[in-house]
């Protein structure tokens, strides 16, 4: 049977097929709008995780700019996010722009396979669906979304795009490790603090966060390059994938300590994009570490 979840999800994508981009993106932006106004909860925590990036009180015209801005730029993500079940591998070409796909190619002759990380930033499903248009296998590691039915279509319609999808769990690392030993791409996001899933320490945009362990626990184990990228929402509200060159850091004895220091090098990678750009970088649950928290237990193995 389907619920609420599926049925908004069927019904936004049937309404925004209709409607031209412009327009769909106008209702998704005033969507945004009153959504930061009307929702107070998501607001408050938007605002915290804004004024910790931009390093000002939360009472900052700059801050609830940034942080208003950020909730239309989500509310435009969704908006393109119900498309995906229609989405041709043409139209998604059409959609996006490439800087340092190269980078991906040079890392594939390796035969190790290629992990590929990102923030919550732009938009990770374009970049999915733009990577795929291209030829490129992948398979990305997801979490469940909303009830059974919703999450069901949510990743009925991610296969469509010609996504290898794996939902987060204890089974996630060897399929992973089975995806690289194909010299196939793994998709990660490397940025919220983990519902499942060891967790680590690193300093970002000037705040100490606790990230995924994942993608660098992956990385040590597979030997697979890692190389950042994101999917950057360009002013006329196309996309631009930016793929940097792999991600290098100074190895230890430590096996824990690797860990830290690739995560660390992997944030770095992103900081200067997502100080430059926070109004796409989706932050809308808590981020910042706090002292007496400590991180989550493993629950993801990452296999052999």
């Amino acid at each position: 049977m389907r619920d609420l979840g599926g049925a908004i999800f069927v019904g936004g994508g049937a309404l925004s097929r209709l409607l031209p981009s412009s327009l769909r993106y106008g209702v998704a932006g005033l969507g945004g709008k009153v959504g930061f106004r009307l929702v107070g909860r998501t607001r408050r925590q938007a605002l915290e995780n804004y004024a910790g990036i931009l390093h000002q009180p939360e009472s900052s015209p700059e801050v609830h700019r940034v942080a208003r801005e950020a909730l239309v730029g989500y509310a435009k993500l969704m908006a393109d996010f119900v498309l995906l079940p229609t989405l041709t591998p043409e139209r998604v070409r059409a959609m996006v722009d490439w800087d340092g796909i190269e980078h991906i190619h040079k890392a594939r002759e390796k035969g190790k396979g290629v992990i590929v990380v990102t923030p919550h930033f732009g938009n990770w499903d374009i970049a999915a669906a733009a990577t795929t248009a291209v030829g490129l296998p992948l398979t990305a590691v997801t979490e469940h979304h909303g009830t059974s039915d919703l999450n069901r279509r949510v990743v009925e319609a991610r296969q469509r795009i010609g996504m290898n999808v794996v939902p987060l769990g204890v089974t996630a690392g060897k399929a992973v490790i089975t995806a690289l030993r194909r010299n196939e791409l793994v998709a990660l996001v490397c940025d919220l603090p983990p519902k499942e899933g060891r967790s680590v320490r690193v300093r970002i945009c000037g705040q100490e966060a606790v990230v995924p362990a994942g993608p660098a626990l992956l990385a040590l184990r597979s030997s697979a390059p890692v190389l950042p990228f994101v999917c950057r929402r360009l002013p006329d509200d196309r996309y631009r994938v930016e793929v940097q060159p792999p991600v290098s850091f100074e190895a230890t004895n430590d096996k824990d300590r690797n860990v830290e220091r690739l995560a660390q090098a992997i944030m770095d990678r992103f900081d200067p994009i997502l100080r430059a750009n926070p109004e796409q970088w989706y932050l809308f649950s808590p981020m910042w570490h706090h002292e007496g928290q400590a991180p989550a237990e493993s629950t993801l193995a990452v296999a052999g």
